[in-house]
């Protein structure tokens, strides 16, 4: 590893040591993986944080972290917003406030850790991106009995797809969490998945799903070794990539254009939401460590919303005050 001292200022007041941003960035990454976040995180943070030192060099910044001032950091985000020379292409808001938050995030390890004063992201200057809410898709229900009768075959590839769709509708796990779940974590009505940040949780299983996965159990192969509850065609643990090309090749049987890994996980939340299911509840088998996503998928349903405008709309007060009938829901 490089020293973190690369040049000594003096003066007759204070010596300044100067960090390179490379040399930062590398400890930042041995303090968050002593953390033992998981290596696609880290792998996240250390991609972002390059793109920025690539950043500053191009366009002469300067190269120690010691020296980012709340200009530079505004530069870059004016930057980001822009279009870019390889796609032509601009970020999307959601990648912009991503990009902002791991950068922060760096910057603010280095404050903590002494190896500058104050982090140029402490300014009231500067604000993450603001980004437009958008009304995430999911599946109806009319569209989720349709991906569950594409896989009404007799095989064991559609005993076992029909067993995936319905644990991901069911519970809303994520791919990796689906993909490395285990044998032995198997229990009845519910199934212990490995989290973010080595979390583990409980999510419970309904009874039509935990028959469903007991039947998939009984077309595994006999002689196997593997330990993984999804196998793929091949016999070994089912992948995310193979997980994805799994839906995207079902929703395509079943005439559906949305497909995605993810969107199983938006259409559990948004549907458990619009039945006015507890957030605290949905927080906890989602696995979220705050409860601001629940809160986000609550406004997203927007329950009960049809039933208040009838009630407290003036035009729909003016219709019953001339018809003489009183407001209520919609029928």
């Amino acid at each position: 590893m490089k020293k973190r001292t690369q040049h000594l200022i003096t003066d007759s007041t204070e010596h300044l040591i100067l960090t390179p941003l490379g040399v930062a960035l590398e400890e930042f990454l041995i303090a968050k993986k002593i953390e033992n976040l998981s290596p696609k995180t880290l792998a996240g943070y250390d991609w972002v944080c390059q793109q920025f030192i690539v950043w500053a060099r191009q366009h002469g910044q300067p190269g120690n972290i010691q020296e980012i001032e709340p200009d530079h950091i505004r530069k870059w985000i004016a930057f980001l917003q822009g279009k870019h020379e390889e796609t032509d292409k601009k970020l999307s808001d959601v990648s912009i406030q991503t990009y902002f938050r791991t950068v922060r995030a760096w910057f603010n390890w280095a404050e903590k850790d002494e190896l500058i004063t104050l982090s140029p992201f402490s300014s009231k200057r500067i604000h993450c991106p603001k980004a437009v809410q958008k009304i995430k898709p999911a599946f109806t229900k009319q569209q989720m009995s349709d991906l569950l009768r594409a896989c009404d075959g007799p095989t064991d590839i559609d005993v076992r797809d029909r067993a995936i769709l319905l644990l991901l509708f069911d519970t809303g796990i994520r791919a990796s969490e689906l993909c490395n779940a285990q044998l032995v974590n198997l229990q009845p009505n519910r199934l212990k998945v490995d989290g973010k940040g080595a979390k583990e949780r409980f999510v419970p299983i309904s009874p039509k799903v935990d028959r469903a996965i007991r039947h998939y159990k009984r077309t595994r192969p006999c002689d196997t070794s593997e330990t993984t509850l999804f196998l793929s065609t091949r016999g070994g643990p089912l992948t995310t990539s193979g997980l994805y090309q799994m839906i995207e090749r079902r929703a395509k049987a079943a005439g559906i254009a949305l497909k995605g890994v993810h969107l199983c996980r938006h259409t559990f939340a948004l549907h458990w939401a619009a039945a006015s299911g507890a957030l605290h509840g949905l927080q906890a088998i989602l696995g979220h460590e705050s409860s601001a996503m629940s809160m986000k998928y609550g406004r997203m349903a927007n329950t009960g919303i049809e039933e208040l405008h009838c009630q407290y709309s003036p035009v729909a007060q003016m219709e019953a005050k001339r018809t003489g009938k009183e407001n209520g829901p919609r029928r």
